[in-house]
């Protein structure tokens, strides 16, 4: 990963490509959804009490290059005007976009003053005090019922039972709610049921099709991709809708072509700067009527390359900036729901930090009171291989 200074918003950029080049590893031909702002702003407010490894491997990962000594001031500064850039986008369309951020926080546990007063203040959060020792699965009902309030009822049961429990010490929680109405909706009459849409290898789903003829579209293509882009009624939204260009071929090659090329092509380059667009006529528009669901832990993901956080879901993860050095990341916990119709879009998501008491740390042992096998080498070179079953 380049650790140039770049800065938030094409950090968040960088972090949406790489993640989304992961998650569509792990589909098998299924759908996807997800809000990467939600898990960006999740991370930065995690990333706020970070210090030590866990604070470089989360930099490194968010694609944020600041020296570890001078992360307060940066936090201060960079930051809390990123998020505040970031939230004044939803103060200034309430009818359109909302954003809610919250700390659930177990009542025998304390954060630090200087965290709490920073992350209130940048994130507009509010800590709630929750009894996780004491009732650890009605405080999960009492955080699945805020997210499914913030999220207009789209995102219900974000923890499940088995994510939460006595350990618990905290979780962070960002939701974000969108509605968009198109610009130019489309006409119901047109719309038609029934219809075949086709999947790789030649195999067919059953789809509502949305159309729209003779109109002027933002439209672009290029060797590899060709793609439209749908404006809503706020100006500065739209939605892309992005193709492999060969119309003729549908094949698992080619989509994973497709969605490398978007991807890589993310990396270092805006989305407007990847997908530009002309007005064009098209004498025909067709896009799916849809809904999908999707849910993820992201431990493992997030785990491994390109983000390597593993120290943060370890026992050596460091949150002394947060709540001293008694807890570690257990899990981070992602919901996305997105409906379109012929009137616009819905969309919502909820991602959920979970800190929980550090599992003491792992005590090693090698006792050979039963069957082993032994090899005697040089380097590679095997001398001696056996087995001892009984002595």
């Amino acid at each position: 990963m380049s650790q140039q200074l770049i800065s938030l918003p094409a950090s968040q950029t960088k972090f949406s490509s790489d993640l989304f080049g992961e998650l569509l590893t792990t589909l098998s031909g299924n759908n996807l959804v997800f809000s990467p702002l939600s898990i960006f702003m999740a991370l930065l407010m995690t990333l706020g009490g970070a210090d030590g490894e866990t604070l470089t491997v989360m930099k490194k990962a968010l694609h944020i290059a600041i020296n570890n000594t001078d992360i307060k001031r940066w936090r201060e500064n960079t930051m809390k005007g990123y998020v505040k850039d970031t939230m004044s986008l939803v103060k200034n369309n309430p009818d359109m976009i909302s954003m809610a951020n919250r700390i659930f926080l177990e009542q025998s546990s304390m954060i630090l003053e200087d965290y709490k007063s920073w992350v209130e203040n940048t994130f507009e959060v509010s800590v709630q005090l929750s009894n996780f020792v004491g009732n650890s699965n009605e405080e999960r009902l009492k955080i699945n019922e805020w997210v499914e309030k913030q999220t207009n009822n789209l995102v219900k049961n974000l923890l499940s039972s088995s994510s939460i429990d006595s350990s618990t010490v905290i979780v962070l929680v960002n939701c974000i709610y969108f509605l968009g109405k198109w610009k130019t909706t489309f006409n119901v009459s047109e719309t038609l049921s029934n219809q075949v849409f086709r999947t790789v290898n030649g195999d067919t789903n059953s789809a509502t099709l949305m159309n729209m003829r003779n109109k002027q579209i933002l439209y672009g293509e290029n060797s590899q991709v060709k793609y439209v882009n749908l404006p809503y009624e706020n100006p500065g939204y739209s939605m892309y809708f992005v193709m492999s260009s060969d119309d003729a071929t549908i094949s698992d090659s080619t989509e994973k072509e497709t969605e490398k090329w978007l991807s890589e092509q993310l990396k270092n380059n805006s989305l407007k700067q990847v997908l530009p667009t002309l007005e064009k006529k098209l004498n025909h528009l067709t896009i799916p009527k849809f809904e999908i669901e999707y849910d993820i832990s992201l431990k493992d993901i997030l785990s491994k390359q390109p983000f390597d956080m593993s120290v943060a879901f370890s026992a050596h993860c460091d949150l002394s900036n947060m709540i001293g050095n008694s807890i570690q990341i257990s899990d981070v916990i992602h919901k996305s729901v997105i409906r379109v119709s012929e009137q616009g879009t819905e969309a919502a998501a909820a991602t959920a930090v979970i800190g929980t008491r550090k599992s003491k740390p792992r005590i090693y042992n090698f006792v050979a009171d039963r069957p082993f096998i032994f090899v005697i080498a040089h380097e590679d070179t095997i001398l001696f291989m056996g087995k001892v079953n009984k002595l």
